[in-house]
């Protein structure tokens, strides 16, 4: 999104390094390709009790609807990077000129960006906590049976930390609290996800000032390592155990395509920086 933009796509495809990008970027959406058939081809092997195990409210085109929309509103994520160029540019001068280093040029970026995102989910969040009236549980008190969208905690559901879980059968679960040790526990996990999620783009923002012109590349390795180490845990608790050969052969494939393309995109970037620096060398001759 960010040559279309920004007009440099033409050049782009009149260098062989463009050339090889952007079959980089078709091989990762090969791999995109193969990991949603084999999404597809599993829940096509489950029984529609299965599938409502596993998601109370199961509907496919909704949830392709919305996987596509994510995905058109992630590009406008690195389209959002590329635009704030100006800004990491005098967060360079300003660090060069104090001795540092230019590899944080593109954190204060960052602030501009998640702007966006986190007024739009404090907005949402705010307005859902109102409508199911459920701040409380940030105080550790249940949830209680108020709607569809909100989980329901039964008296008859031992709380942990809590004593004699089972002695408020048939009562409702008002006055009753999560444990300290619980709520701790719930915002040191809760925090440590944020933290966690933070630091791919702590380290995307750093990675991204060493890709040169096709910086913009960038965001197909990022969101490809992204499905890459998303499919291998996956596959480490046994999310794909008994499927089918064919759904385990999509995975595969999927898995293959998607290492591939940040292969063919790294070598790319690296066919640019050779002929940057050929040209270098060349205009340096003429000069001579």
């Amino acid at each position: 999104m960010p040559p279309v933009f920004s007009g440099t796509m033409g050049a782009i495809l009149r260098e062989n390094s463009g050339h090889v990008i952007l079959l980089g970027l078709g091989v990762c959406v090969v791999g995109i390709l193969f990991s949603g058939f084999a999404g597809r081809s599993k829940e096509n092997e489950l029984t529609e009790s299965q599938k409502q195990e596993t998601v109370q409210e199961f509907q496919y085109g909704k949830g392709l609807a919305v996987a596509v929309l994510s995905g058109v509103m992630s590009a406008c994520f690195a389209y959002g990077l590329a635009a704030g160029k100006p800004i990491g540019e005098i967060a360079k001068a300003e660090l060069l000129a104090r001795g540092g280093s230019d590899i944080w040029q593109n954190l204060p970026v960052l602030i501009v960006v998640m702007l966006g995102g986190f007024t739009t989910n404090f907005v949402w969040c705010a307005v859902l906590l109102r409508r199911n009236h459920s701040a409380s549980q940030y105080l550790g008190v249940p949830a209680r049976e108020i709607g569809q969208n909100i989980l329901v905690t039964k008296a008859s559901t031992p709380i942990p930390g809590e004593e004699g879980g089972a002695a408020g059968l048939g009562r409702e679960s008002h006055g009753r609290r999560l444990a300290g040790r619980v709520m701790l526990l719930n915002y040191a996990f809760a925090a440590l996800a944020g933290v966690t999620w933070y630091f791919q783009f702590f380290f995307y923002s750093m990675g991204q000032t060493k890709m040169g012109k096709y910086d913009f590349s960038s965001w197909t390795l990022h969101m490809a390592s992204i499905m890459i180490f998303a499919t291998i845990i996956g596959m480490i608790l046994k999310e794909w155990r008994g499927t089918s050969s064919r759904t385990k052969g999509l995975v595969a494939g999927g898995l293959f395509f998607l290492i591939l393309s940040t292969v063919v995109v790294g070598y790319g970037n690296y066919m640019k920086g050779k002929e940057d620096g050929a040209q270098a060398a060349s205009a340096e001759v003429v000069r001579q």
